[in-house]
């Protein structure tokens, strides 16, 4: 005896069978009563919806003799020849094979010929989408302009594919995905009448397996009771479907959670000694992190009931949620990882490894208020271990004591360590200081303080001045300018980029005038952010709050290769040896070394 698949067996005969398609159905019946029937429909959606079923009840109710309130009975020789697909005026055809002009042009031919022995002519065109482009022209026509006995009903999974010239000449109708709980419902009456024993929670997956489909619940289900012999249970719909079971899925949640990646490692070799496939544990794993998310964004304190509601009960107990986001892009990578560079057990376990490592780094937003705060942490304490404070150096602290005069520090300047590095000037981009009056040396700049509520800003730290500017003369500039340089190239490569070859010309009143080299370096440096920028690493070194001013360097005379030097008592390493040894420029000769050497 052979058997008839559940997935036929239960087909919907009439508008009252079907699930999930209530807004359809209702309108469609009403079009039916009031004889407002359009002349062509388009039905879209994913697969299993019931959008080929809709076409062919619809079919029958346009042509059943004793159709009541546009419900057909499904019991006269019209809807029994249409439900087994041998009605002469119902013609059902296959887009995805009767593709071409040539298969178009005939129905377009035969639409001109009245019904047998119904009231209508009904094309049922099911994959639509799949006609060629000149099909579809040769097809507007007499979609447009039907013969009053012709009904055209497309159906299609892709309706974007569909050219809007046929859309605008149908009515659309759109099938929404069939809720878990509509399919669960259904499973049971069906198994109910065919005599098996169910567990609902083993329906429960069925369901989510089916993604809203309920032809493929029934394949599904089909399939179950023959592996089950009868009996369906979780554990069996499991393992006849290739699912993971929350006996090798328990062991992998417990390693994440616990941050154990030794155990993590154990629970993927036993899950794949036991023949689970690594894509189907991946997405088991997502959907438990959907389900703790979910429960997350609606302050929730359990996930939804559900299958495997203890596992991702684990994952809303223990992670943060953005932990949890974090584990799902990790996987969702992984499983594009997999499609595309094969590998699919490294790239699960690549994926899951880094999700355990991923809690020890700071994340983002608690490094901006760590720096917001002047915090810092150790990567060795882990993101849930309270920072320590954060202190400044010694020589940027407003409570220490003044620096010694910089003629007073003679000795070789070494490369600072990470902890005495100044703290750079954000980018340009990032507002950071308030602009000072152009006429006035520029003070201690103040941070506004973040308004209640507002996420806090990065900004540099205010140093406060330790030297006042009248001590600061340029032998003491010229002698610590080496140093400014290269603390400023640690911090702010692009600022001392337009620095290069740079030497401070003179410095009085608070203004310190600048030689700048290139045009466009002068260009640059003359924009205020570059400028704050600038005055704050000054005010960092040299402890006094100074205003620049960039001049250009003279361009160099015609004939000669390098540009005309200073005046020989300002030059800068004549300057830092006075300064260094308190010495003074007695007399300057011109003598020329070539004439010398004679």
């Amino acid at each position: 005896m052979s058997h008839e698949p559940l997935a036929l067996k239960y087909r919907p005969r009439r508008f009252a069978d079907l699930v999930g398609q209530d807004v359809v159905s209702e309108t469609l019946k009403n079009a039916l009563t009031q004889d407002r029937v359009a002349n062509a429909f388009l039905f879209s959606g994913s697969r299993g919806t019931g959008k080929t079923s809709t076409a062919r009840i619809l079919a029958k109710a346009l042509q059943c003799p004793e159709s009541k309130g546009g419900e057909p009975c499904a019991e006269c020789d019209i809807c029994k020849a249409i439900a087994r697909g041998d009605d002469m005026d119902v013609l059902e055809i296959d887009g995805a094979s009767n593709r071409g002009i040539d298969e178009i042009r005939q129905i377009r031919d035969n639409a001109a010929y009245a019904p047998a022995r119904a009231r209508f002519k009904v094309y049922i065109l099911d994959e639509v989408h799949m006609l060629t482009i000149q099909a579809f022209n040769a097809l507007l026509k007499t979609l447009e302009e039907p013969p009053r006995h012709v009904k055209f009903i497309f159906a299609t999974t892709e309706s974007a594919a569909v050219p809007e010239t046929i859309t605008s000449r149908c009515q659309r109708f759109d099938f929404r995905r069939i809720p878990g709980a509509a399919i669960v419902q259904r499973l049971k009456d069906i198994a109910a009448r065919e005599g098996i024993s169910v567990e609902e929670e083993a329906l429960a997956v069925i369901a989510h397996r089916s993604e809203g489909g309920l032809r493929d619940a029934l394949s599904l289900l089909d399939q179950c009771i023959a592996g089950g012999g009868g009996v369906i249970t979780l554990e069996g719909v499991r393992t006849n479907l290739g699912l993971s079971g929350r006996d090798l899925a328990a062991p992998i949640v417990e390693a994440l959670c616990k941050r154990d990646k030794r155990a993590l490692l154990d629970g993927l070799d036993l899950a794949f000694e036991r023949g689970r496939d690594a894509e189907v544990l991946l997405d088991d794993l997502v959907e438990l992190l959907r389900a703790a998310m979910v429960a997350m964004a609606r302050d929730q304190s359990r996930v939804e009931a559900g299958p495997s509601t203890e596992l991702a009960n684990r994952f809303l107990e223990t992670l943060p949620l953005q932990q949890v986001l974090l584990g799902m892009r990790l996987l969702l990578n992984a499983r594009r990882e997999m499609k595309l560079a094969g590998f699919p057990r490294v790239q699960l376990e690549l994926a899951l490894l880094k999700m355990i490592l991923s809690r020890e780094l700071v994340s983002a937003e608690e490094l901006k208020s760590l720096l917001a705060a002047g915090g810092g942490v150790s990567p060795a304490q882990g993101a849930a271990e309270a920072p320590p404070r954060w202190q400044p150096p010694a020589t940027l602290r407003k409570d220490s004591q003044p620096a010694a005069p910089l003629a007073q520090r003679a000795a070789p300047v070494a490369a600072p360590s990470r902890a005495e590095s100044i703290v750079a000037p954000p980018p340009p981009a990032r507002p950071s200081f308030q602009s000072a009056p152009s006429h006035a040396p520029s003070p201690a700049r103040a941070v506004p303080a973040a308004s209640a509520g507002s996420a806090p800003t990065v900004t540099a730290p205010v140093v406060a001045p330790t030297v006042s500017v009248e001590s600061l003369d340029l032998p003491k500039l010229v002698l610590g300018w080496p140093k400014f340089m290269t603390l400023l190239g640690q911090q702010n490569r692009m600022l001392g980029g337009f620095l290069v070859n740079s030497e401070p010309l003179a410095v009085q009143g608070g203004v310190l005038k600048l030689r700048i080299q290139t045009a466009h370096a002068l260009k640059t440096l003359g924009e205020p952010e570059r400028r704050r920028q600038l005055e704050q690493s000054l005010l960092s070194v040299f402890g006094a709050a100074l205003r620049v001013e960039c001049v250009a360097a003279p361009a160099p005379e015609a004939g000669s290769e390098n540009t005309p030097s200073v005046a020989p008592e300002r030059h800068p390493g004549v300057m830092k040896l006075t300064a260094t040894f308190n010495g003074t420029v007695v007399n300057v000769s011109n003598q020329n070394p070539a004439e010398e050497r004679t």
